[in-house]
């Protein structure tokens, strides 16, 4: 997924761009291809589950809001429908998993924001799939986001006493996510909610970022990353 928000970022060096973006998107094919497979292949029972899951498969919808450009839109249609598909199965799973089997462990409490990255990312590409228009289905998937959003708020007593983990770095992205789907939304229709949303997404987001990276550094001092549970 790094590849291809780097490929993004370096738009003004084309070759360089595509260079990491065809590795990015062979990457991401082998390892959500590989995840599915193990799936499969696998006994795994469901309070192994958590929302991390999430990340190899719907990582994909990503290929179709970088992909402009490079790949056609077939391609890219590739990609959204593999992304959309296991995001609705996974979603399932997890609210099934969360619901009946007992909340997640404290280092995956944090994981919950995940659930507001693959319709931000959907929507994304989406829009550039179908020619920009902000239309019901487009509005359908950010409200999804904005829906877990706002239940990680309802959620945020859990998150008071646990622990730093490394699963924090799981509310980084989100919010990123979130604001860059706010941002274009506000873009597209004008709405001076989303203009506002955008911009306590974007507060929230780097506040979090910047708490999350102290964190990191401290626990690297401390020498608490990867210690053997």
């Amino acid at each position: 997924m790094s590849l291809l928000l780097l490929s993004n970022i370096f738009r003004e060096i084309p070759i360089f761009s595509l260079a990491l973006f065809s590795f990015g998107v062979g990457f991401q094919t082998f390892v959500a291809f590989y995840v599915i497979a193990y799936w499969l292949n696998k006994d795994i029972q469901i309070v192994h589950s958590n929302p991390a899951w999430f990340i190899p498969v719907a990582g994909n919808l990503l290929v179709s809001v970088s992909g402009v450009g490079f790949v056609n839109e077939y391609v890219l249609m590739f990609f959204f429908s593999l992304g959309m598909f296991f995001w609705i199965i996974l979603t399932a799973i997890l609210f099934n998993r969360i619901i009946f089997h007992g909340m997640l462990a404290q280092k995956f409490l944090p994981t919950l924001a995940i659930f507001i990255a693959p319709p931000a990312v959907a929507m994304l590409g989406y829009l550039n799939i179908n020619g920009g228009e902000f239309d019901l289905f487009a509005q359908f998937l950010l409200n999804i986001a904005l829906t877990f959003a706002l239940l990680l708020f309802v959620l945020a007593k859990n998150f008071y006493k646990i622990t730093f983990f490394i699963s924090w770095w799981a509310f980084t992205f989100p919010f990123a996510a979130l604001t860059l789907t706010f941002l274009t939304a506000y873009e597209k229709t004008q709405y001076t909610p989303f203009k506002l949303l955008s911009l306590f997404s974007l507060v929230l987001a780097s506040i979090i970022i910047a708490f999350v990276g102290l964190k990191t550094i401290g626990a690297i001092l401390r020498g608490d990353i990867c210690k053997e549970e």
